[in-house]
């Protein structure tokens, strides 16, 4: 006399707990040979960190990599010039 349902409790239930995303394991540490337990996060046990931005250069570090790559592209365009002037002096000061 009572109400019939067709639902399958079972694999619903089966299916939910697949799909579900597990807890978090609470952090906790034991400090007794009894088990007194406390949290871990409100004690100040755990290294609090703060999360900065990785991977990014500061201004002027940018600003002399820059410049130290134009000082040495510089560099190398003088010493060729002065190659070039010197071989075509040497040359030039040769007579045959």
């Amino acid at each position: 006399m009572g109400l019939k349902t067709t639902k399958n409790f079972i694999t619903t239930n089966a299916v939910q707990n697949i799909t579900s995303v597990p807890k978090r394991a609470e952090k906790i540490y034991v400090d007794t040979r009894k088990g007194d337990k406390n949290y871990l996060e409100p004690s100040g046990l755990e290294p609090v960190f703060i999360h900065k931005k990785v991977g990014i250069f500061a201004n002027y570090i940018v600003y002399y990599a820059i410049n130290l790559d134009d000082f040495k592209h510089f560099i190398l365009n003088l010493n060729n010039n002065f190659l070039s002037l010197i071989t075509g002096e040497i040359l030039g000061s040769i007579h045959i």
